[in-house]
């Protein structure tokens, strides 16, 4: 039971991956209750809380609190970009200044995380596939294993604004000839750079609007997109 909350990840929606989203901070207080529903009918399901690095300051924090109160259990996530990316990339707690240049105290999302006394918590790049899956994995045998919440933040600086771009790593791909023309890379990724050719029947990548991040080569199950060297 995945359950999403109000950001830029929202778009998690489209992908299926998302079964719940209803306002800011619900993923939290959503998973809580789904927890406690789940508890009362004994049935052991995994649940998944998602949640965005703003919206867990603004109103993913009071939710969690009482979720560790109550013995909750479940998976939070938290999309850690560094910015207020749905509204516009305003300045989020985590900035050491405002959105007026001026130095300000900022906030850290772990050491928060770390005071309220849970038990696994991890910082990973989502871009390291691996060890975000080896992470996941992780966390899910700390949760049955100790009935507990487990936190992960995946960090990873915002592509849409020009701080996270600059530093963004440029891995070039190419989708070689043995593309199958499946399309489950448009359709289970997304990603505007991925066209399909309806003349060969296959994938090309539109180099106009790709940023060269390569994270595409996950989204194909044959290995026909590759890192070109």
């Amino acid at each position: 039971m995945f359950a999403g909350d109000i950001g830029c990840y929202t778009l998690g929606v489209n992908l299926g991956v998302t079964d719940t989203v209803f306002c800011m901070g619900a993923s939290v207080s959503f998973a809580f209750g789904f927890n406690k529903a789940f508890k009362l009918s004994d049935k052991n399901q995994h649940v998944v809380a998602i949640i965005g690095d703003s919206t867990f300051f603004h109103t993913g924090l009071s939710a969690l609190i009482d979720a560790i109160h109550n013995n909750a259990k479940f998976l939070l996530v938290i999309l850690d970009n560094s910015t207020v990316a749905m509204t516009g990339n305003q300045k989020t707690l985590s900035s050491p200044v405002n959105s007026l240049g001026e130095a300000v105290k900022p906030i850290s999302i772990e050491k928060i995380v770390r005071n309220l006394d849970i038990g696994f918590l991890e910082i990973v790049d989502p871009y390291d596939f691996k060890k975000s899956i080896e992470v996941l994995k992780q966390s899910k045998d700390y949760i049955e294993k100790n009935s507990s919440i487990a936190v992960i933040i995946f960090r990873h600086l915002c592509v849409n604004t020009d701080e996270g771009l600059k530093n963004n790593p440029i891995i070039k791909v190419f989708v070689d000839n043995d593309c199958k023309g499946c399309k489950l890379c448009i359709d289970e990724f997304e990603c505007q750079s991925l066209i399909f050719n309806e003349d060969t029947k296959q994938v090309e990548i539109d180099r106009k609007t790709c940023i060269d991040c390569a994270q595409c080569i996950y989204s194909c199950p044959f290995g026909s997109i590759k890192v070109l060297k």
